[in-house]
């Protein structure tokens, strides 16, 4: 009787082929390969790592920069209601009844009226080395009191840690004045 060869389908492994095979393959050699599959993940995990995490850092630190934005916008507003309705600017926060503290966790906010009464420049002084410091300013404009208006600016220092000089100038040789910001800052919209 003759034996037909097995087809392709009929084909099984002989088991003891793969234990014989493993055994011709050092111990050593089946850890390098299984550590440098894991060394490669950990490499490219650190790559992406490297990549995202500035980037994340970076808008955790605009999302606090925020507090200081809104709460400088708020007492140059205040600031210019209260010129309104007193004819000078407010020497605290706490004079212009709009509910907010002088301090918070992120920031520490302080008010400095020019004695004459043409300015008053608004600080967010950062209490972290990782937030931008922010000052803003309200001036007044007008050739007598009577048509006297106001004008505001907010400026953001351009380094980490750092509060911008005051304003150093206001444009009024444009057709609408505007606050200058100083070098070393930049202006906010």
């Amino acid at each position: 009787m003759t034996e037909n060869p097995p087809s392709p389908g009929d084909f099984t492994p002989d088991p003891n082929l793969a234990e014989a095979k493993k055994a011709k393959m050092p111990l050593v050699l089946w850890i390098a390969s299984g550590l440098g599959c894991g060394c490669l993940g950990l490499f490219l995990l650190g790559i992406v790592a490297a990549i995202l995490l500035p980037a994340f850092l970076n808008q955790a630190n605009k999302a606090r920069e925020s507090e200081a934005k809104t709460y400088i916008g708020a007492v140059l507003r205040g600031q210019q209601a209260y010129f309104i309705e007193e004819g000078e600017f407010s020497a605290t926060v706490e004079e212009l009844n709009l509910g907010l503290r002088s301090e918070t966790d992120l920031y520490r906010y302080e008010l400095d009226p020019a004695e004459d009464g043409s300015r008053v420049i608004v600080y967010a002084k950062p209490k972290e080395m990782t937030t931008r410091g922010f000052v803003g300013a309200v001036y007044v404009v007008g050739d007598s009191p009577a048509d006297a208006s106001t004008v505001s600016g907010l400026c953001q220092s351009d380094d980490v840690g750092q509060v911008p000089p005051e304003p150093s100038a206001l444009d009024v040789e444009s057709e609408t004045p505007k606050v200058i910001c100083p070098p070393g800052s930049s202006a906010v919209d």
